[in-house]
């Protein structure tokens, strides 16, 4: 069933990730903290979030010291990514097995092991730029799929990939922003 626009004036247009980028933000929900350049070192007293598994949080005498926040919030970007391919409405839909590794670093028990946020992206560049466009153009997965939904979805598919691959479209839309 398709929506309708925001405004009502008629019904929304369906688009791909590739031609309209989305954009995802992850939010704190309040917890964060503002830090100067002059706040040296950066430490905070422990607040939990909806995600009990930090491994850090487990020992409730820790949680009455200050501590360094950014490892911790490595753990959480690192966790809910690692735990997207748990869910069961995505399990076997997504083929993320290629992110274990740097996840596994993320979700490390020793904070001090983790990599800083500045690293993970870097190694996640690096991840990307290792994977081929097809791999990056594929389509999600549907398990359950009938034959004939199958078919339904493959050609329209197809028609837009190979549209795309005439036209140069490259699979990850910021690298299609002129600059």
């Amino acid at each position: 069933m398709r929506e309708f626009e925001y405004d009502f004036r008629g019904e929304a247009k369906p688009y791909t990730r590739t031609q309209r980028p989305a954009r995802y933000v992850l939010i704190d929900f309040g917890l964060s903290i503002d830090y100067s350049e002059s706040d040296v070192p950066r430490l905070a007293f422990p607040v939990r979030g909806n995600d009990r598994s930090v491994p850090e949080f487990q020992d409730e005498s820790l949680l009455e010291q200050p501590y360094n926040p950014f490892p911790t919030d490595v753990y959480y970007v690192g966790n809910a990514i690692k735990m997207q391919g748990k869910h069961p409405w995505v399990k076997g839909y997504l083929d993320l097995e290629y992110l274990d590794p740097l996840l596994a670093d993320m979700t490390q028990a020793d904070p001090s092991k983790r990599p800083t946020i500045d690293e993970a992206v870097a190694r996640m560049e690096e991840i990307i730029k290792s994977r081929s466009r097809c791999h990056l153009r594929a389509a999600v997965k549907h398990p359950d799929a009938t034959t004939l939904g199958k078919v339904v979805r493959f050609l329209p598919y197809w028609a837009r990939r190979i549209s795309f691959m005439i036209r140069r479209v490259h699979p990850l839309p910021s690298r299609n922003l002129k600059t």
